[in-house]
């Protein structure tokens, strides 16, 4: 990585904030992020949310991401958002040709992180150029800059990320002054480790849901990353690196799918499960479990073959995703399980979410004319933060009350 002007470190901190109370705002910032991770399928929109959250975590007052594209024979990269709080312009849709002489252009063919903490004293030291056309056009001073390849899980850059002028943040009365040229800060080794960690989970992100939207649930281990990442602040803020890369590996790892229903794996979804009661109890809010058996698999497997039985777990899969809620989430656990896992809510409005599922079963046998249907037992238990229960216990409860449901199925089924 070119580091010019060697990064200091910079105080991020205004007076009144202790470094806990600063590292905790920093958490809760991270949760904000991972939860948009788990629940955004709009790109730009998570462009949005990713370059707004980037400049809020280390203070800087402008930044840019830019995705590479193929326009006309040309390798170009495209402005998809841009946000410079000292100025109303917007270049989104523009877009600059790839190439070596630029900044941008160099990151993106290098794969290398820069950041230049004072181009005034800069000069023409580094091996490209610096755009000063759009600070013409805004009427803008760029005094610094760090600039961070998006990688893919190829390695492959897909984009780059870009934030300028960190303010200094000791004095919070600083920050409403139109004229803030004088109290621009060097990028320090903490804002490098941010952004990076942030451009590539959004880079592995934006490919998935270009793939197929449905695989925006797959990145919730990207807010393991993340909140990891600042747990371990608070502990060792210089050996913070090496974290980012070993979740950075787990993340690449488990990001996997059934191949059958297309739904997360049982590895993936139990990853994501003590996340979300991470979460929960860090939050205070209650999660309910639902463990899943399939009625009669067996008996339309011998009676029509195993391709009936597959479609007719396919099918059970996707009633149920379609049917919960945007934020729940539902796994394969076993060969005919499932566990769909409800966060923020209670038995009560887990239960009235599962008449809705029940009520799409039905709809769909009737409509489907099928020679068997779709029919499926299940059980409820309920995390309560205060108590804190392992997932063994909560899928431990929730298997034997469904076992109460399968009983009560097959004595309706004989007495009919």
């Amino acid at each position: 990585m070119i580091n010019h002007n060697n990064i200091i470190r910079g105080d991020m901190m205004s007076k009144e904030l202790s470094e806990l109370e600063f590292l905790k705002y920093k958490i809760k910032v991270l949760n904000k992020i991972g939860l948009a991770f788990s629940t955004e399928k709009d790109i730009d929109r998570l462009f949005e949310m990713i370059l707004q959250e980037t400049i809020n975590l280390t203070g800087a007052d402008a930044g840019s991401i830019y995705m590479v594209d193929h326009i006309d024979g040309i390798d170009v990269m495209v402005f998809k958002n841009f946000i410079n709080q000292s100025s109303k312009s917007d270049f989104k849709g523009e877009s600059l040709r790839i190439d070596e002489s630029s900044l941008t252009g160099y990151v993106a063919l290098h794969g290398e992180a820069i950041v230049i903490n004072d181009l005034d004293e800069e000069g023409e030291s580094y091996p490209f150029k610096i755009n000063k056309s759009y600070d013409k056009r805004l009427r803008y001073k760029t005094q610094n800059v760090l600039t961070v390849p998006m990688r893919n899980n190829a390695n492959e850059v897909l984009g780059v990320l870009q934030i300028l002028n960190k303010k200094d943040q000791t004095d919070l009365e600083l920050l409403v002054e139109s004229d803030f040229t004088n109290h621009v800060i060097p990028f320090d080794e903490d804002d490098i480790e941010i952004i990076m960690s942030l451009a590539s989970q959004t880079a592995i992100l934006v490919e998935r849901l270009s793939l197929n939207q449905k695989l925006s649930r797959n990145v919730s281990l990207t807010r393991t990353t993340l909140i990891n990442f600042f747990n371990s602040m608070k502990t060792a803020m210089s050996q913070i690196g090496d974290d980012i890369l070993d979740e950075q590996e787990k993340f690449k790892k488990y990001a996997t799918l059934d191949p059958l229903t297309g739904l997360m794996t049982k590895q993936e979804g139990i990853s994501y499960f003590k996340q979300q009661l991470e979460l929960a109890r860090f939050n205070g809010v209650k999660v309910v479990v639902s463990f899943i058996d399939v009625n009669d698999l067996k008996t339309v497997n011998d009676n029509f073959g195993h391709l009936a039985g597959d479609n007719l777990l396919k099918n059970i899969g996707k009633i149920i995703q379609d049917t919960a809620r945007q934020n729940d989430i539902i796994f394969r656990y076993g060969g005919d399980e499932f566990i769909l896992i409800f966060y923020n809510a209670d038995l009560g409005a887990a239960e009235r979410i599962w008449l809705r599922i029940l009520s799409k079963l039905e709809g769909f046998n009737t409509e489907s004319n099928l020679p068997y249907k779709l029919s499926v037992s299940y059980g409820l238990s309920e995390y309560d933060y205060r108590i804190n229960q392992s997932i063994d216990e909560l899928i431990s409860v929730a298997d034997k009350n469904m076992y109460e449901y399968k009983r009560i199925y097959k004595q309706k089924k004989n007495s009919q």
